[in-house]
């Protein structure tokens, strides 16, 4: 192989085979074998730290702290005392415990107070020896007739039940068994269109929404006028043929002069402990306007249990 032949790799690896051959004799020549260890110079070891001294006892033995739970800070006796919160900057403000007592219900196994904000808004239920989860503070003591207390921070608070101090508010009754027999002998057309046509109605609110469709006039099986169905704010929108809507129509307004004639209507304002009871598939209801405030209390019982305990009862 002539030299001008050689590239340059073979040339690099030619050097370094020759480096390392020339590094390996001398090792074997003992190179770097006569080297000694320095002496030890104790002036270049760095010294340890030194801890702090101890501070001295502030706190003191726990004995003498002993005091504190008989006798609290930010009290003027240093006696345990209630208190609640006001706002920053209102140091007469009164207590948040802001409420008129709507209702009272007593009975051998429930006594419940219902309560409802000063400024208005939703009634609260609160059971004997509970508090409103508004008002953790203020517990249900006592419950009379017309009256209830709570025990609070700031001491008791008597609530007197809310009278009706206006004008109105006739609660209004209809027989609607009276009208339809009304209707029945003076217009048979129109009764029989009540009878026969299903009116779609729904109630959208409190979380639920109601449909139902029903005749304003139901009967059973063997014709007996058993229920009267008449709402104007639950009705839903519907569509019938314009022959049948216009017979409909010309019952619904039959069945309202009907209704609201005085000659029909039982009409007593309701006084502070009244109870007025009533078949809801047979009574049509309502109030008229009234100045000043009152509460109402209401509830239903499904008819099928009212019959289901007149049957069992015998």
């Amino acid at each position: 192989m002539r030299v001008e032949g050689i590239s340059p790799r073979t040339w690099l690896l030619g050097t370094v085979a020759g480096w390392a051959l020339v590094l390996w004799v001398l090792a074997l020549a003992g190179m770097g074998s006569r080297v000694a260890h320095l002496p030890d110079d104790p002036s270049l070891v760095s010294r340890l730290p030194q801890l702090a001294p101890a501070p001295a006892e502030r706190l003191g033995p726990l004995a003498q702290y002993a005091n504190i739970t008989a006798h609290p800070l930010f009290s003027t006796d240093r006696q345990p005392q209630p208190f609640y919160l006001t706002k920053e900057g209102d140091e007469d403000a009164q207590p948040a415990f802001d409420y008129v007592l709507t209702s009272v219900l007593i009975t051998p196994v429930l006594s419940m107070a219902i309560v409802q904000p000063s400024e208005g808004g939703d009634s609260v239920r609160i059971k004997l020896g509970e508090s409103a989860d508004a008002q953790p503070a203020y517990r249900l003591t006592t419950i009379n007739p017309r009256s209830a207390v709570f025990e609070g921070p700031d001491g008791p608070h008597t609530l007197e039940l809310r009278v009706f101090d206006g004008t109105g508010g006739e609660s209004t009754l209809v027989d609607g068994f009276k009208v339809a027999e009304v209707l029945r002998t003076t217009e048979p057309e129109l009764f029989d269109a009540l009878s026969t046509i299903a009116i779609p109605g729904q109630y959208i609110g409190d979380g639920s929404h109601l449909m139902a469709a029903r005749p304003v006039f139901r009967h059973d099986h063997n014709g007996a006028l058993v229920q009267v169905s008449y709402n104007n704010s639950d009705r839903a929108p519907f569509l019938l043929p314009p022959e049948e809507m216009t017979r409909l129509y010309s019952a619904l307004r039959a069945f309202d002069q009907l209704a609201n004639s005085e000659s029909m209507q039982w009409k007593q304002v309701l006084r502070p402990g009244d109870a007025l009871l009533f078949d809801n598939w047979r009574t049509l209801h309502g109030r008229h306007a009234y100045s000043g405030r009152r509460t109402m209390c209401g509830a239903y019982l499904n008819h099928e249990d009212f019959e289901s305990r007149l049957r069992t009862a015998g």
